[in-house]
């Protein structure tokens, strides 16, 4: 995972440092125009669902970079990195199919907006680590998996940049979303432009497993 500081404000009297999450999608194959036509169907389905297009694509590209055929280590497959067991539940027969798959995960992201009053915070931890660990926890989950999730998608949805500058200096380790209990020692919050601010702190209880 790579964390890139990007520059540094001033917040409530400490320095707070801007980081953006370049989250690793692990999505491989592919060339520019599949992807693009991807992007036009989770456009197309989230508009149809009534689901927000932005957030749908948000998640759509942190989850595989539009690859139908992303993978991941944890059996997550195709566009929205459906579990076959969540997969099952949404009524996805064929998890593969990229119109099944971005149907059933779009429509978990409505149920999740449903589910936690539109706070998006919630439904991207939950969509991450399941409502379990929502519940478990009573917010966001203290995995940095997840914390990382939650800003990568954020920062897509809210059109932050998401680039490597040349020589820019790599940061050991990142606060990311949710509250002050974060594991790896930091905290963060948005402001109303949907910039993130992070201010080092100590490192507070252990860091537990994702859940799903």
């Amino acid at each position: 995972m790579d964390y890139e500081a990007v520059g540094s404000v001033r917040l409530a009297g400490v320095v707070a440092v801007l980081c953006v999450v370049q989250w690793a999608s692990g999505a491989s194959g592919g060339d520019a125009a599949r992807r693009a036509a991807v992007k036009l169907a989770v456009g197309r389905i989230a508009a149809r669902e009534g689901v927000d297009v932005r957030l749908a694509e948000a998640v759509a590209e942190t989850e595989s970079a539009y690859d139908s055929e992303a993978v991941s280590g944890k059996g997550a497959v195709g566009v929205m990195q459906l579990m076959p067991g969540t997969a099952r539940a949404l009524g996805v027969r064929n998890v593969r199919d990229i119109e099944e798959n971005i149907t059933g995960g779009v429509r978990y992201l409505k149920y999740l907006r449903a589910l936690y009053g539109g706070d998006l915070h919630l439904v991207l931890a939950a969509y991450n680590a399941g409502p379990g660990a929502v519940a478990k926890y009573r917010g966001v989950p203290p995995y940095m998996e997840t914390r990382e999730y939650i800003t990568a998608v954020m920062g897509r949805y809210y059109g932050v940049r998401l680039e490597r500058r040349k020589g820019a200096r790599k940061v050991a380790s990142v606060l990311l979303a949710g509250g002050p209990t974060v594991c790896g020692g930091s905290e963060m919050a948005y402001d109303a432009g949907g910039r993130l601010y992070v201010r080092a702190r100590a490192v507070g209880a252990e860091c537990g497993a994702r859940e799903r």
